[in-house]
């Protein structure tokens, strides 16, 4: 089990039924990224990413942010998000 599996398996303990974005910062303006949907099926990642594509990811799908980017992707995204486990 990956760090970005347990993240989503533990976001979606408090938000069942809730797709999930996992995210790391990683540093030098990279994130690493795992996108679950509402049935924790992996449908993006894991991969290095962007903070701008992070954010873009999580505008087109509104999912639980989950991981040390979580509230960095929620700022660039401009919206609010509901935050799991950081």
């Amino acid at each position: 089990v990956t760090t970005l599996e347990a993240l989503a398996a533990q976001a979606k303990e408090t938000f069942p039924g809730r797709a999930v974005l996992a995210a790391l910062d990683a540093g030098r303006e990279e994130i690493h990224a795992a996108l679950y949907d509402e049935a924790s099926v992996l449908i993006y990642g894991p991969a290095v990413t962007t903070l701008w594509q992070a954010a873009a990811m999580a505008v087109d799908r509104f999912p639980v942010l989950a991981g040390t980017a979580a509230t960095q992707i929620a700022s660039s995204a401009g919206r609010a998000f509901d935050i799991g486990p950081t």
